[in-house]
């Protein structure tokens, strides 16, 4: 039910695109935040409506572009999401 925020940005660490996406909502319970970006994470008891294979997709799209998915909790409250994408690709 809080409004979610879409930002598109330059990231210089690594250079290349940054995608967050951010809410004011009520936040991760401390459970769900231990594993909410490992590979396979279960759905848990406690955990929010949607959390499933959506965020374990993503952060694989990012590895697989030599990128990263983060998770930060936001101000005084909510998420932020970034994904960051690599403007070179290693060699």
């Amino acid at each position: 039910g809080s409004p979610v925020q879409l930002r598109l940005l330059d990231s210089e660490d690594p250079l290349g695109l940054a995608i967050e996406v951010s809410d004011s909502g009520p936040g991760l319970p401390p459970a769900v935040q231990q594993s909410l970006l490992e590979a396979q994470a279960a759905r848990g008891a406690g955990a929010p409506s949607g959390h499933g294979l959506g965020l374990d997709i993503a952060r694989r799209v990012a590895e697989l572009h030599h990128g990263r998915l983060t998770w930060r909790p936001d101000v005084p409250q909510g998420s932020v999401f970034r994904l960051v994408l690599p403007q070179d690709q290693p060699d």
